[in-house]
């Protein structure tokens, strides 16, 4: 939904949509909303960033190193630089 190259964030007339982004971007933020079917493959990963995480609707289960966090609508998560995996286990996607 929105990016900023750096921080503290600068006004400029450049659209972050039209950006290649990865999963993070150094320096800088990173807004997105994502959708997991259930049963979508692992991918286990970790940020250089802050990630913050809030689940809109359905289930999700955070799996880090050590256990995991199981997330319901209006849930956040806050995650730092830790190994994780995000893993839809419902029926319905989240």
């Amino acid at each position: 939904m929105w990016a900023t190259k750096k921080l503290p964030a600068e006004m400029t007339e450049e659209d972050p949509n039209t950006w290649e982004l990865g999963t993070s971007l150094a320096g800088g933020s990173v807004f997105r909303i994502g959708r997991y079917e259930p049963g979508t493959a692992a991918r286990w990963h970790r940020t250089d960033s802050v990630d913050y995480a809030i689940c809109l609707s359905g289930e999700m289960w955070m799996q880090l190193d050590k256990g995991e966090v199981h997330l319901k609508p209006g849930d956040v998560v806050i995650q730092r630089g830790t190994i994780h995996n995000w893993v839809n286990k419902g029926p319905n996607h989240a």
